[in-house]
């Protein structure tokens, strides 16, 4: 009778699992899913910032783009008393001002005309700042873009570019 007994524990334990191996079991599988959840709720964290810094990136690039295209046929240029206002007169003969507005938005404007942001509102620009000059022999201005955009997380894009005017004498 004794031995029966034995026989049947051998087989009831063949075709199952005991009660801690079930726990320790679940234990490891619950710690393996919650760094990973962790892992991947931090991968999509990340990517969202890339993305939004991304596409500021695109949009003062093409910003900048655009003021050293204008400049690039302009003449007369003249700064602002903190560096952060480029005043010009482009190939049309139109007084141009390129500026950055309170809520970090670059801004042209034409004398006696609309003022129009060149940069979206989700673009947010902490620093512009303008150089200009002129080559010894009286020829045409070198002008400096720099930039600094802010993203989330305190992450800041430093950009800066030259443009050298095309128009000679001025």
């Amino acid at each position: 009778m004794f031995l029966r007994n034995i026989e049947r524990m051998d087989r009831v334990r063949a075709d199952g699992f005991t009660i801690i191996e079930l726990m320790v079991a679940m234990t490891v599988f619950l710690v393996v899913v919650g760094i990973s959840s962790g892992i991947f709720t931090r991968t999509i964290r990340t990517q969202r910032i890339v993305t939004d810094m991304s596409a500021s990136l695109n949009n003062v690039t093409l910003a900048l783009e655009q003021i050293a295209r204008e400049a690039r046929t302009g003449y007369f240029f003249t700064l602002g008393s903190d560096l952060d206002m480029l005043s010009f007169t482009n190939v049309w003969g139109e007084s141009v001002e390129y500026t950055l507005d309170q809520e970090g938005r670059i801004v042209r404007t034409v004398l006696g005309g609309e003022s129009q942001l060149i940069t979206s509102a989700g673009t947010n620009i902490s620093q512009l700042r303008f150089k200009v000059a002129k080559k010894m022999d009286g020829g045409s201005a070198l002008i400096t873009i720099a930039t600094t955009a802010s993203g989330e997380g305190d992450i800041d894009i430093h950009l800066q570019t030259s443009v050298s005017s095309r128009i000679v004498g001025f």
